[in-house]
C-alpha cells in the first residue's frame, strides 16, 4: 500500500478531520481531496487512497447518497457503464474522450472544498476519469484527447444521462458532372418541403438525382449511415456540366457505425454512373471543410459560354471584346434576380480574368471565360437588366443570352 507524504499526512490530516465533523463526506471525496492529480491509471484510486486515512476519519464517512460534497453523483454516473458499453459496441472506433456537464447544484456542492482550502480532483475530472478508465479495460480502445472517434458525455445530474458524440468521416476528392439537370446538393421538394408526397414520388427531392445523392450513396452504406453533407468548392449551375478535372469537394457521413471503410471500392462504384464521376479519393478531416469554403472567392474558375444574340454580331464589337478580354475585367454585380428570393441583395465586385472568343457566328458565340470564384456568368453575358456592369451585352451592343454554361476548370488551392 502506498504510503502518504508526511507533509500530506499532517495538513490533510487535520483539514479532513475538521471536515468530517461539519459535513458527511464519502470515502472517494476524501481520496480525491488526498491525491488530487493521481500521475497513474487505477480505478477507484480515491478510494484506495481514502483508505489510508487514520480510523477516526475514515469511521466517519457515509455512503455516496448521503455526502453533502458528491451526493453520489460519480457512483451514479458509473451506474451508466453498461448501457455506454451497450451504445459503444455496436460502432466501430479506435479512440474515444470522456466529458462531463455537471448540474449547477453540484458544481456548487464541489465547491465546499473552497472553505477548507482544498483543491481536489473535481467531480468532473473523478468521472471522466472513472468512466475512461473502465471503457479502456472493458474495450481495449485508447483514450485520445485530440480529435477522438467517439466522444462520450455524460450529463451528471441525478439521474446521470450520456450521449455519444460520434466523428464524421470526411473524405476529399474531386467530381464531375457529366448530366444536366442535376443540383450538387440535395434539394427538398417544393410541395412537401421534403417530408414526401405524390409530386417527388415520396422522395422528399425536388430532383430524383443530386451529386451529394449519387456520391454519398454507395459511402454513407459503407459507413452505415445515411446522414451526409456535401461541401464542394462554389457550385455550377442546375443545368451547367463540370467537366475538365473536376470540382474539390467534402463527403462528410455523419455518425458512422462502421469507420474503416474501402473509399476506393466506394469510388469505383460512383463511377458507374454515367451521371457523376469521382477522382482523388482520399480521407481528411475538418478543417478542410473551412479551407475550401473560406478559399472559394479568391479561386478562379473556368468556363465554357454558348452565347444566343438578339442581332447579327458586329465584326468591330467583336474585335473590341476580344481586345478586352486579354486583359481583367472588373466586374460590379449585384444579386441576380434568379437567386434574390435566396441570396442577400447586395453589390459583389468580381473580376473576370480572361474572355476568349472560340467561335463566331452570326448570331451566336462561343466564349471560354476565366473568372474570380463566385461571379455570375450567365449574368456577365446578359448584363440582368443592368444588374451587372459591364456585360457581353453592353459591350457588343447586342441583347445577348447564355444558352449553355459547362465548367471547364476549379482552382483546386493546391489541396490534391
Amino acid at each position: 500500500m502506498v504510503k502518504l507524504y508526511e507533509r500530506v499526512k499532517i495538513m490533510i490530516t487535520k483539514i479532513l478531520e475538521k471536515l468530517t465533523n461539519e459535513k458527511s463526506c464519502c470515502k472517494r471525496c476524501l481520496g480525491r481531496a488526498v491525491d488530487p492529480k493521481p500521475d497513474f491509471n487505477e480505478i477507484d484510486y480515491s478510494l484506495r487512497i481514502a483508505e489510508q486515512l487514520p480510523e477516526e476519519i475514515l469511521n466517519k464517512s457515509v455512503e455516496p447518497e448521503l455526502c453533502d460534497i458528491c451526493m453520489g453523483i460519480v457512483e451514479k454516473s458509473i451506474a451508466t457503464m453498461e448501457k455506454i458499453i451497450h451504445q459503444l459496441e455496436k460502432r466501430e472506433f479506435d479512440s474515444f474522450l470522456v466529458g462531463v456537464k455537471l448540474h449547477n447544484s453540484l458544481q456548487k456542492s464541489d465547491s465546499i472544498w473552497k472553505a477548507y482550502e482544498v483543491i481536489p480532483r473535481y467531480l468532473k475530472v473523478e468521472i471522466a476519469r472513472e468512466i475512461s478508465l473502465r471503457i479502456t479495460e472493458r474495450t481495449n480502445k485508447s483514450y485520445q484527447t485530440q480529435l477522438p472517434d467517439i466522444t462520450i458525455l455524460i450529463n451528471a445530474k441525478s439521474t446521470p444521462r450520456f450521449d455519444l458524440q460520434v466523428k464524421s468521416i470526411f473524405i476529399l476528392g474531386k467530381y464531375k458532372k457529366l448530366k444536366r439537370g442535376i443540383p450538387q446538393t440535395k434539394w427538398p421538394c417544393t410541395h412537401c418541403k421534403g417530408r414526401g408526397c405524390g409530386e417527388c414520388n415520396d422522395s422528399g427531392q425536388q430532383y430524383p438525382y443530386t451529386v451529394e445523392g449519387l456520391v454519398s450513396e454507395p459511402f454513407g452504406r459503407m459507413a452505415d449511415t445515411k446522414i451526409t453533407s456535401f461541401h464542394g468548392a462554389g457550385r455550377e449551375d442546375i443545368d451547367a456540366l463540370m467537366l475538365g478535372t473536376g470540382r474539390p469537394f467534402v463527403l462528410e457521413l455523419k455518425k458512422p457505425y462502421i469507420r474503416n471503410i474501402d473509399i476506393i471500392k466506394a469510388s469505383e462504384e460512383v463511377n458507374r454512373s454515367d451521371k457523376v464521376q469521382i477522382t482523388h479519393i482520399q480521407l481528411c478531416e475538418k478543417d478542410i471543410v473551412k479551407k475550401i469554403k473560406a478559399e472559394a472567392p479568391s479561386s478562379f474558375k473556368v468556363y465554357r459560354a454558348k452565347v444566343e444574340l438578339l442581332n447579327p454580331a458586329n465584326s468591330e464589337l467583336i474585335a473590341k471584346l476580344e481586345d478586352l478580354g486579354k486583359n481583367p475585367i472588373p466586374l460590379n454585380q449585384q444579386t441576380p434576380h434568379r437567386v434574390s428570393h435566396r441570396r442577400a441583395d447586395k453589390i459583389r465586385n468580381k473580376t473576370i480574368y480572361r474572355v476568349d472568343i472560340i467561335s463566331s457566328k452570326e448570331n451566336e458565340l462561343e466564349l471560354r471565360i476565366k473568372a474570380q470564384g463566385g461571379a455570375y456568368i450567365k449574368e456577365f453575358i446578359s448584363g440582368d437588366d443592368g444588374r451587372t456592369d459591364p456585360c457581353i451585352s453592353s459591350i457588343l451592343q447586342n441583347n445577348a443570352i447564355c444558352t449553355e454554361l459547362d465548367v471547364l476548370e476549379v482552382d483546386d488551392k493546391e489541396l490534391f
